[in-house]
């Protein structure tokens, strides 16, 4: 759908990067434009950037999970791609790598109970916000490889101006049915 805009441009498997809500956007109408697309699972609908309350259910892997991260309660980088040397909850420093990591490099140690991979860090990911104080900004949620272990947590957030590109910042798709 054109040229991978990523800063970082390690490969196929690295996320993309460097893209505003806005680019993200437009991205998900090309693709709901495209046949065939608008049906996945055996459903109709159209793919979209998920609420940040579908994003959190599914950081968590559902509803009993009352944990930090999906794998538990503390994060130094060893756990998921974020800054080792700020971490998260008892544990010690851990590495930091200073740039996005291939998808689903930390899967095999600390898998996600729904098989989704870089919920925490990695690259932070643009969302849809409901709430209506949103005053014109956009949802950013799980954390990225420049923030420490807290901003990786699956309940934090922040929020970014609609067109604001970063290194740090990409998206996820969410398949919505009719």
């Amino acid at each position: 759908m054109g040229a991978n805009p990523s800063s970082l441009k390690d490969g196929p498997r690295f996320p993309v990067e460097n893209v505003s809500r806005e680019d993200c956007q437009k991205f998900l109408e090309k693709v709901n434009a495209r046949p065939g697309t608008a049906t996945a699972f055996g459903m109709k609908g159209r793919f979209v950037l998920p609420h940040e309350d579908e994003w959190e259910y599914a950081c968590r892997g559902g509803k009993g999970n009352q944990e930090p991260f999906s794998f538990g309660g503390v994060l130094n980088g060893k756990q998921a791609n974020c800054r080792g040397d700020l971490p998260y909850g008892t544990e010690t420093k851990g590495p930091n790598l200073s740039k996005t990591s291939m998808a689903g490099s930390y899967e095999k140690a600390y898998p996600h109970p729904w098989g989704l991979y870089d919920m925490h860090g990695n690259v932070a990911e643009w969302c849809d916000s409901k709430r209506k104080h949103d005053k014109g900004n956009s949802v950013v949620r799980g954390g990225s490889w420049v923030n420490p272990g807290y901003n990786c947590r699956s309940a934090s957030r922040y929020e970014e101006a609609p067109d604001k590109r970063g290194h740090n910042i990409g998206f996820r798709v969410a398949f919505r049915p009719d």
